[in-house]
């Protein structure tokens, strides 16, 4: 009977734990924020990773590179270098087209005319004809353009259709010139006007201009049988009405941006549809090149938060209406489709008969199928060549067979003008590749699609609970503690690993993503969570006194103690090489005297809980308080090999803390909190010192002294985290530092070389860096008795830092030694005259 209540007891307190661990690991699942999110984005990058199938990638999509072998054969074989004619583009989309590839994306945008306006409109003649697909740049913050008063035009032409009318206007803005598309006088065609000047003879100019080019005439004759002024002659000219006093914009004005909204919307972006990512900003490539091609996408995706790429967007919201990313338009025009459809219920949109999932902020998945070059790549040049073989009647270097069907995607490969970015299966992934692959996914629909917050909470929870009453039952099974721990242990590893091998097979052959990270976290922490529980059951008069010696000293060595009870002797010091931190608050004396005891002893105890918590977390030991000083070490009683790197990293974090905190305690008390610190690493004598009535686990030794004097001497320096060469040698490859000084503390002769503790390693910003380096050789040119040159180099560090106490300190010394020369032999030592 007994044991049966026993066993009760057990499964209920399992029951419990499970379900209060799962509660907690269910309304993460449901938030899906922070350092969860992170872990489970690494998860499933690992799942990415191992499912990749280069057998699944269409053969009938390929890259055209523009690499550096191109770049050097067009520079030789016809002299051009980069950036290179528009025109060539045009001819490998040309030779595209002739050969039957199904669509050419450019994924590239074109926003310049480096060769002038007829390489411009052979390029747009080239894009015309082959319909190819190029990219544009959608952006957060709309484009500024500020209004113009300007309300003269001059008339160009007539139309006969407003789309050639449209095109012609395309022609002046390429020429950076104000369109405008009106009726004519007869209301049956359109008329485009030039100019958008202040006066009428400004707009009579701008056109003047326009018709003086042959190249320009010549390419709106193309596109109206109309005559055109002559060169010389005297245009009509008119005042437009202003439409928009706030934008300037005119009567009848026609933008790059309106003819790309024009041409290229998929529609209303209401209801379903209005579930993709907004965007204000519209910078659209050429116009004339707008109107050319077979349609313009957004080319800029963003990356996750954590700088991987794993989702991308199929269309954008811009105002009222939805506009299609790069990969969307290459896909409609290899199809010769252009309809989406939303299903009622939202979160996803058909294509092809295929379901395309949206995540929440309207994003999709990307399923990848390798890394870098698991789609066919040709050289851009091999197209030329090819174009040039076919134009003299000699066999092309690739084949145009080879080509019918492709969908090709053009992008830049040379070094120095890769579009790289980090995914799951490769960290340098092409962009060219990723436009391939969400071509792909569309056309193949084959998309990966997360589980839904809920469902991921249910079964984090089922998890918990179901580990949490195992791990208990186990515990009643098995009396020996350590086979239980074991055998609960293996049980934890069994399942979760049993239900990742299930996640990692619905990711490869069904494109599900389950959460793996919180229901393998939460189960591990309900059966940590279920043996705490049990032990505290079992051992409460053992937690009791561990909480309660853990409050007068280091938790850490409470339990060292409990392991190692010999070392409660006055006898057991050990001689150990440790890293000794010491801390106070500046001008402490001055803050206790502008406060109230009760409101002081509120504000230390809050220092000092925060600063003692993270030492505790690094595996610290905090030695004593003495007032708002802080001494603690690493190294001691448990063996640390890495205690310098680990000393450093969180003064570190003690630093940015109490920065952080400063405002909320200057709100509350009036006071400003900057606390200096300083570390040494050294032998020490460590152990228990005081009486057979009352001792302290501590550390002694010159070491401990030194780090004391580093602490105070911050103050000459301006500096907060100073520490010596011992430390630096033993942490350098962990923190970023700079060299302050040769420096002999008060009661040292011995000179050792200090440092200033900035930042962890590979965080230092490269202006600051730069700075630093520049101190650096201030540093030499002051040994080397310089000073006057000295001064010149610290006052640059100044400039480049804003204010710089070291810099300060040194000014002050080179000027007090330009006035007092050193002696003869003078190494360059400071000796500190105060604590």
């Amino acid at each position: 009977m007994q044991r049966l209540k026993i066993r009760t007891k057990k499964l209920l307190l399992g029951v419990v734990v499970g379900s209060s661990v799962g509660a907690v690991v269910a309304l993460l699942s449901l938030a899906r924020f922070g350092i969860t999110e992170n872990l489970e984005l690494a998860t499933y990058d690992l799942r990415a990773a191992y499912s990749i199938a280069p057998e699944h990638a269409s053969k009938n999509i390929l890259i055209v590179d523009v690499d550096e072998e191109s770049l050097q054969t067009v520079a030789k074989e016809m002299s051009l270098t980069w950036p290179w004619p528009r025109e060539l583009f045009g001819v490998a989309a040309t030779y595209l087209h002739d050969a039957g590839a199904a669509a050419v994306v450019f994924d590239w945008i074109f926003e310049d005319e480096p060769y002038g306006v007829q390489d411009t409109q052979n390029f747009a003649d080239a894009l015309a004809v082959s319909k190819s697909v190029i990219g544009l740049s959608l952006s957060l913050e709309p484009r500024e353009e500020p209004p113009s008063p300007a309300t003269f035009a001059a008339r160009l032409a007539t139309f006969k259709t407003p789309a050639e009318a449209e095109r012609a206007a395309a022609f002046v803005l390429t020429w950076h010139s104000r369109a405008f598309v009106l009726p004519a006088a007869d209301h049956a065609r359109t008329d485009v006007w030039v100019g958008g000047t202040l006066d009428e003879s400004g707009a009579a100019d701008a056109l003047g201009r326009m018709l003086g080019d042959d190249v320009f005439r010549e390419a709106v004759l193309k596109l109206s049988p109309e005559t055109l002024p002559a060169k010389d002659a005297a245009p009509l000219t008119r005042a437009l009405a202003v439409a928009d006093p706030a934008a300037g914009r005119l009567e009848g004005e026609v933008t790059d941006v309106d003819l790309y909204k024009r041409r290229n919307t998929l529609g209303p972006a209401e209801g379903p549809a209005g579930a993709f990512p907004s965007r204000r900003g519209v910078n659209p490539p050429l116009p004339l090149f707008v109107v050319s091609a077979g349609a313009v996408g957004n080319a800029a995706q963003a990356v996750d938060e954590d700088g991987i790429f794993r989702h991308l967007a199929y269309a954008y919201r811009v105002g009222g209406a939805l506009y299609p990313g790069l990969a969307l338009a290459g896909a409609m025009a290899a199809t010769a489709n252009h309809d989406l459809t939303f299903p009622p219920e939202g979160g996803a949109f058909e294509f092809l008969g295929h379901r395309v999932p949206l995540e929440p902020d309207g994003r999709t998945l990307a399923r990848f199928y390798g890394a870098r070059g698991v789609y066919r790549h040709i050289s851009i040049w091999d197209l030329l060549q090819s174009m040039s073989q076919k134009m003299n009647g000699e066999k092309p270097k690739i084949a145009p067979e080879s080509l019918k069907g492709v969908i090709a995607v053009v992008s830049a490969t040379a070094r120095g003008m890769k579009d790289l970015k980090p995914t799951p299966v490769d960290p340098t992934h092409l962009g060219a590749e990723i436009v391939a692959t969400a071509i792909d996914n569309l056309l193949q629909g084959d998309f990966v699609r997360r589980a839904s917050p809920a469902l991921n909470a249910e079964i984090g929870f089922g998890m918990c609970l179901l580990l949490g009453v195992v791990a208990l039952y186990i515990w009643f099974l098995f009396r020996s503690a350590l086979l239980a721990s074991l055998l609960s242990l293996l049980a934890v590893a069994a399942v979760v690993g049993a239900y990742g091998a299930v996640a990692v097979y619905l990711y490869g052959h069904r494109g599900l993503w389950l959460d793996v990270a919180l229901p393998a976290v939460g189960g591990a922490a309900s059966w940590a969570v279920a043996l705490l529980a049990n032990t505290y059951v079992e051992g409460k008069d053992r937690r009791f006194v561990q909480e309660a010696l853990g409050r007068y000293t280091s938790k850490a060595l409470v339990q060292e103690l409990l392991r190692n009870p010999q070392l409660l002797s006055l006898g057991a010091g050990q001689k150990k090489t440790m890293s000794i931190y010491f801390s106070d608050i500046q001008g402490f004396t001055t803050i206790s005297e502008g406060l109230s005891p009760e409101r002081l002893v509120a504000l230390l105890n809050d220092y000092l809980t925060h600063l003692t918590d993270i030492i505790l977390e690094s595996g610290g030991i905090v030695d004593k308080y003495i007032g708002d000083a802080i001494m603690a070490f690493w190294g001691a009683p448990m063996p640390m090999e890495n205690h310098a790197e680990i000393a450093c990293l969180t003064a570190l974090k003690m630093r940015d803390k109490i920065d952080a905190l400063r405002p909320g305690w200057h709100k509350e008390f009036g006071v400003s909190v900057v606390a200096r610190a300083g570390i040494n690493t050294g032998p020490v004598v460590v152990g228990n010192t005081g009486s057979t009535h009352k001792f302290n686990y501590t550390v002694l030794g010159d070491t401990v002294n030194l780090a004391s004097r580093l602490e105070g001497a911050n103050k000459p320096y301006g500096t907060v985290l100073m520490i010596s060469e011992a430390t630096f040698h033993n942490a350098w490859e962990k923190v970023e530092v700079r060299e302050l000084d040769f420096l002999a503390v008060k009661g040292k002769d011995v000179p050792v070389k200090v440092y200033e503790l900035l930042c962890p390693k590979g965080q230092l910003a490269p202006e600051r860096a730069s700075a630093y380096r520049l101190f650096e050789q201030g540093l030499v040119t002051y040994r080397a008795r310089r000073f006057m040159e000295a001064v010149a180099i610290f006052e640059r560090v100044k400039e480049q830092l804003g204010e710089d106490g070291p810099s300060d300190t040194y000014i002050h010394r080179c000027e007090t030694m330009l006035k007092d020369p050193p002696p003869e032999g003078w190494d360059g030592v400071y000796h500190m005259k105060e604590k």
